[in-house]
């Protein structure tokens, strides 16, 4: 017997080890910005972690509140390291195959039964996509949920503990607030149920069904009459159990019953609870798709080999869809067939094979179209990851009937072996964005979404021209959805090509159907117009997207840039009331509270400025300007090194930001380090070669490290670049008098001299050009000047007193040193 106990759990040891080798790789995979985006990356509700935030999700979003509340738990630990998230990914998936071998051990199948379910669940390749994305945690969660509720109701059952009956109703709300088919828990038990006693009994048919509609109604005052009336059925029958013994005829009918009335509330309470019903298909279409998607599902189950993550809806329906996809329908009958033969026949455990297809049938129930599914999709992998577990079962059964001792050894193995391949060949396609859609674009190049989010990958790579092309594809499979002008509007600027974007904005503006998408199209054509220059007919944009479509909080914040950035307009209390209005109409919008913070600061306002600047970061942590803003407020309070830092972590943010780079670059020169500020100017004139200030600084940063032959050469080529810069003609002659190049520094100094007469510290620097090559009446000449000009200055007299020394006139030398000591001046400097 230990033996046997030994031997199930070393195969669920190698099942765990081949499922965590099919899919170690997707720890480096990226987020899919396909929902990954929309739930995790910019959502606030995820990003900031508060109390308001997740009394929004619970209310707002009750049917993802835990994967929702979970991922912003990670968020707050990881941010946006996407590896985390699929670690989290691959730990679920690996407890549920834990939890699907507890469950049919309880139920007391037999080792093989136990272990090729449990197989087939880890491995099977429609898992991929609920495991790969993490968008898809909703499916690995509420599985969770769903089968430690199943384990605890079968420990209830056994052992009759009320901590276990608890443990059910929490696994029961967990697994519904995770995700809409949670909702099946109930249900699932009542088939379950009928299948273990052979029987109904009364009080747990009602407990189940006031489970049900209680969870459906948790967060409504409603769900409280309902928990009063199922107590008072419970007390009415309290001293009488009603039993009804039931045939297999009796049980199949039961459930599909059950999946009946399921569907029935469904359809329902759709627009209250489940979706929105965004698509817009008749009941008479949704039963071509209910036939559709049943088949897919069963085909794939058995052949999953032609896996894709879009499938669209048929652009077609009415008459015209029942005659294309109509046949799908007889999916229905051919069902009912198999249930009725299987009942008809003396197989040996009929009634668990009833129960794993009915298992199955009410899990996917939910996503068969009775009730309208929002979205894009009609079918889709993922739905499957717990209804198949019965379907899995009834294989697993049939194999143990059906095959020998050595059979099912093989079996197993090259089960194993075949779905791990498979599984992790697949898993690539999750790598990014790009992988994924362009999977779907080959499999279906009709798939205008898919073209639209390669294009967006592309657009967001700076990819222009590949990003083009896409958007074309997208066109030409849907030449009515706006969003793709707007995109290759956008594609076509990064292009250089402003006419072409220009016409895209008004084919977008002509097939716009509500005022919103036409607001936004004005706002888009107004930054066009304000990146060429055109601030006044920016301004008219802004105006008019305000003014079809007083919402567009974009519109408004551009409008208070415009303000701020534009001298002849300037007004920064207008702009301040902009961004305030852009706020008030999107209170998370990190980027107003970044330039309110911003126009704060233009105004002296730095305490204000700071505040605002953090909410934004608190907003969106991974913005990073608002941290360049903080090193630039961190420079204002002579904190450099905190500076440093804050330009540092927006640099690790955006390693593109050349501004930024110039900025530390400019904090590492007041501190001295000219070495790690001359790196950072190299960095920046990569970016943009001819850039003045980084020029110029870098030229500096090599005089002070005592590299003069390349500073000299440094600041020639700002002179090539800017001849009409009069100051680095100076520069250029004190580099030149650092280098010791003195008859060179004369000429720039004379050259500069002629432009900057009064410039006093280049006369004094040429005076000591000509005193170091024995030029002593001309370095008289200059040090009189500077002398004439600031009597008061010390240091003059004493480098006149060093000329007649050198000259060898020592009285009129001592008389200088004199009146030099006199003026303050206690002591030669340092040589220049």
């Amino acid at each position: 017997m230990k033996k046997k106990v030994n031997n199930i759990y070393w195969g669920l040891g190698l099942i765990i080890l081949a499922t965590i080798l099919a899919y170690v790789k997707i720890v480096h995979f990226d987020f899919v910005y396909w929902d990954d985006d929309k739930q995790v990356l910019n959502n606030v509700y995820v990003k900031i972690l508060s109390w308001e935030h997740i009394k929004h999700n619970l209310f707002y979003e009750r049917f993802t509140f835990i994967p929702l509340t979970l991922y912003s738990i990670v968020y707050q630990f990881f941010a946006d390291n996407a590896s985390v998230y699929h670690i989290v990914s691959i730990i679920f998936h690996v407890f549920n195959i834990i939890f699907v071998f507890q469950l049919f051990k309880r139920l007391r199948f037999n080792d093989y039964v136990v272990l090729f379910t449990t197989l087939l669940f880890a491995l099977h390749p429609l898992r991929i996509e609920s495991v790969a994305w993490i968008s898809e945690w909703k499916d690995l969660i509420f599985t969770f949920f769903f089968l430690i509720g199943m384990n605890m109701y079968l420990k209830w059952k056994d052992e009759h503990r009320s901590i276990y009956i608890v443990l059910y109703l929490l696994m029961a709300w967990l697994s519904a607030f995770s995700k809409v088919q949670g909702l099946m828990l109930p249900f699932t038990i009542i088939l379950l149920d009928s299948i273990i006693a052979k029987k109904i009994n009364s009080k747990h048919f009602i407990f189940q069904l006031s489970l049900f509609v209680f969870i459906l109604f948790s967060l409504n005052k409603h769900a409280w009459y309902i928990l009063a009336i199922a107590l008072l059925l419970l007390y009415l029958v309290r001293k009488r159990n009603y039993h009804f013994t039931l045939s297999l005829v009796q049980k199949t009918i039961l459930g599909v019953s059950i999946l009946l009335i399921v569907l029935f509330i469904g359809f329902y309470t759709r627009h209250l609870w489940f979706w929105t019903g965004a698509t817009q298909a008749s009941f008479l279409d949704r039963l071509v798709y209910s036939g559709y998607a049943m088949f897919f599902y069963i085909k794939q189950f058995i052949l999953p080999l032609e896996q894709i993550a879009i499938h669209q809806y048929p652009p077609i329906g009415g008459a015209e869809l029942w005659l294309k996809m109509g046949w799908y329908l007889w999916v229905w009958p051919i069902l009912i067939l198999v249930i009725f033969l299987i009942y008809k026949s003396k197989v040996s455990l009929k009634n668990w094979l009833l129960f794993g297809i009915l298992f199955f049938m009410l899990n996917i129930s939910m996503v068969l179209h009775f009730i309208p599914i929002e979205g894009r999709l009609i079918v889709a992998e993922r739905y499957t990851y717990l209804a198949y577990c019965g379907l899995f079962m009834v294989v697993a059964i049939l194999l143990d009937l059906y095959l020998n001792y050595v059979w099912k050894r093989i079996t197993f193995i090259v089960v194993l072996l075949c779905l791990s391949y498979i599984t992790y060949n697949r898993t690539d396609v999750w790598k990014n964005t790009e992988t994924l859609f362009k999977d779907v674009v080959v499999k279906s190049p009709t798939t205008s979404f898919a073209w639209i989010n390669l294009g967006s990958y592309y657009l967001e790579k700076n990819q222009f021209n590949n990003a083009n092309n896409c958007y074309r594809k997208a066109l030409q499979y849907n030449p009515n959805d706006v969003q793709i002008y707007l995109n290759q509007a956008m594609a076509n600027l990064g292009l250089h090509k402003v006419d072409v974007s220009m016409k895209n904005i008004d084919w977008g503006i002509a097939r716009a159907k509500t005022d919103e998408d036409i607001s936004m199209f004005l706002v888009t054509k107004g930054q066009i117009y304000a990146q060429l220059g055109d601030n006044e007919r920016a301004k008219i944009l802004y105006d008019s997207a305000i003014a079809k479509y007083n919402g567009n909080f974009k519109a408004w914040l551009q409008k208070a840039l415009l303000y701020v950035n534009d001298y002849k307009m300037r007004n920064l209390d207008s702009a301040i009331v902009f961004c305030q209005k852009a706020i008030q109409l999107n209170n998370y919008y990190a980027d107003a509270y970044h330039t309110l913070g911003w126009i704060y600061l233009l105004k002296g306002d730095i305490i204000e400025s700071e505040k605002n600047i953090q909410k934004a970061i608190e907003l969106d942590a991974s913005m990073p300007l608002p941290y360049n803003s903080l090193g630039y407020i961190a420079l204002l309070k002579n904190d450099v090194n905190k500076a440093i830092e804050y330009y540092t972590q927006a640099l690790k943010m955006d390693s593109s930001l050349g501004e930024v780079y110039k900025n530390r670059a400019w904090a590492y020169y007041q501190n001295k380090n000219f070495i790690l500020a001359l790196s950072d100017y190299n960095k920046v004139l990569k970016m943009t070669p001819n850039d003045y200030i980084a020029n110029v600084n870098k030229s500096f940063c090599h005089a002070y490290l005592n590299d003069f032959n390349q500073a000299v050469l440094s600041f020639k080529k700002v002179i090539r670049l800017y001849p009409d810069s009069t100051i680095n003609l100076y520069n250029l002659a004190w580099a030149f008098l650092q280098a010791k190049q003195y008859d060179s520094s004369i000429i720039y100094y004379e050259q500069f001299n002629k432009q900057r007469p009064n410039y006093l510290q280049a006369l004094f620097e040429q005076g000591f050009a000509y005193l170091s090559v024995k030029k002593y009446e001309l370095a008289l000449k200059c040090f009189d000047k500077v002398r004439d000009q600031n009597p008061a200055n010390g240091e003059v007299y004493y480098w006149i007193g060093i000329v007649y020394e050198a000259k060898g006139n020592n009285d009129m030398a001592k008389k200088y040193f004199k009146m030099a000591f006199d003026k303050g001046f206690k002591r030669p400097p340092k040589k220049m």
